[in-house]
């Protein structure tokens, strides 16, 4: 979590209990306010649906163009089904709050535990490559089988993902229910019990299963990457044979040492998630659907569903040491993907429209943690009144596609790179991470360079 948030949440707009609009003067007093203090917290979100009045989006996306990486912007005509599926009465439904990053809740009555642990997809493909075997380490972490005589076939690959993927599920679920039964016996709370409905009832504190609505909200972190990991092989491998399986094994191992040019094929030549291109976005929505309803499999110790999420806070760069080199082309020193279905850093190269479309085409319904898109945008590509109506635009035809959230880094690279150099002429500047707001220069330069290499789009 670089950049120590809070993760306090406020949030403005929205609906009452029976669907009319829950704009007032307090909401844009609070975007005036964020305006003028510049502060990174508390992290200012907005809930816009289709009764919202269009000079409030205007308002927030006029917001969003200061570079501060707020307002978020949170979709209820998407959320509010969500949250329907699970369990929630409409009414309730429609007073839904953002805890922290992008996990929707009711707000007093739910203990959602979030997050409960990230899912390392770039991981995950690792193990399924070397037969349950972490090339990092060398340890045997996953599923070994037996009969395994190596991928002769694209579904070969894909057969051995999801029996990894299952075999990881269940450890992430034992591994947080057992969490979840220590909280309860050995340090509940009493004065959070006091705060939440029904613990008094119920007699039962938070965390043993007091709440009306007790959820566990695993996330995954890297689908683009894998995504694109797996359209490369389908393209490169088995439909062109440009490259042998057991070779791109092999290059993988030596991080691509000696095959730059192979790397750049399998780079370049293979379609990336991003960039509005059907068959790698179906890939992506495939394993995303197979990830969410797998935990949706399994109960926790508080008589409630797991409801996974698609988002990273900033887990895709702790994980960049742990993940070897992957067939979409990135090495093991890259970065896995940011956000949580925002496109892999510097490949999502035809736009924001691009990138919309390719978001939209995910099962939002599934992810009842929630989602995040990260999209980065060139100051001057929103600047005048003809680049706010485009970024309104641009909000509201996601929206109109069925995503959950999106929200915006408005600043230029080069802007970035020199506060790199001279921090001290930049103490003010404010970035967004992800679910979060953080000063650059208090972020290490991990952080630091994930947001620079994020594609600088133009609207």
């Amino acid at each position: 979590f670089g950049g120590y948030p809070l993760f306090q949440n406020l949030i403005v707009g929205g609906q009452d209990a029976a669907g009319h609009d829950s704009t007032n003067e307090l909401s844009y007093l609070c975007l005036d306010a964020t305006r003028r203090t510049r502060l990174p917290q508390p992290s200012l979100s907005v809930r816009v649906h289709g009764g919202s009045p269009p000079e409030f989006l205007r308002a927030a996306a006029d917001l969003a163009r200061e570079g501060l990486g707020l307002p978020a912007f949170f979709n209820d005509d998407a959320i509010i089904p969500v949250l329907q599926n699970m369990g929630v009465p409409l009414s309730e439904a429609r007073g839904y709050a953002e805890v922290g990053c992008v996990e929707p809740q009711v707000p007093g009555k739910t203990n959602g535990y979030y997050p409960a642990g990230f899912l390392n997809l770039g991981k995950l493909l690792s193990l399924t490559l070397h037969n349950g075997t972490d090339p990092v380490t060398g340890e045997q972490l996953g599923v070994v089988d037996p009969g395994f005589r190596g991928f002769r076939t694209y579904e070969d690959v894909v057969t051995a993902l999801d029996r990894q993927l299952g075999h990881v599920i269940r450890l992430i679920v034992i591994g947080d229910n057992i969490l979840d039964d220590l909280h309860a016996t050995l340090d509940p709370n009493p004065f959070v019990s006091l705060c939440v409905d029904d613990c008094l009832t119920r007699g039962l504190a938070y965390e043993q299963g007091g709440a009306v609505y007790n959820y566990t909200g695993p996330n995954s972190v890297g689908l683009a990457n894998v995504a694109d990991a797996l359209m490369a092989i389908k393209r490169l491998v088995f439909e062109e044979r440009r490259v042998e399986m057991e070779a791109l094994l092999a290059m993988l191992d030596r991080d691509f040492a000696g095959h730059e040019n192979a790397r750049l094929l399998l780079l370049n030549r293979a379609p990336k998630y991003g960039n509005d291109h059907e068959e790698v976005d179906e890939i992506a929505r495939t394993l995303a659907t197979r990830i969410l309803t797998g935990f949706k499999e399994y109960r926790n110790p508080r008589g409630g569903r797991y409801e996974p999420g698609l988002q990273s806070i900033s887990a895709h760069a702790l994980f960049r040491d742990a993940v070897a080199a992957t067939p979409d082309g990135r090495t093991a020193r890259m970065l896995l993907a940011d956000g949580g279905i925002s496109p892999g850093q510097g490949r999502d190269r035809r736009g924001p429209t691009a990138v919309i479309r390719s978001a939209a085409r995910l099962d939002h319904r599934e992810a009842s943690n929630g989602t995040l898109l990260n999209i980065k945008l060139s100051p001057q590509s929103v600047a005048g009144e003809s680049g706010l109506g485009n970024l309104v635009a641009l909000i509201r035809t996601y929206f109109q596609l069925g995503g959950q959230h999106v929200q915006f880094n408005v600043i230029d690279s080069a802007t970035l790179r020199d506060a790199q150099l001279h921090p001290e002429r930049y103490g003010n500047l404010v970035v967004r991470v992800a679910g979060f707001s953080v000063l650059f220069t208090t972020i290490d330069r991990v952080l630091q360079e994930d947001i620079i290499e994020r594609t600088e789009h133009r609207v």
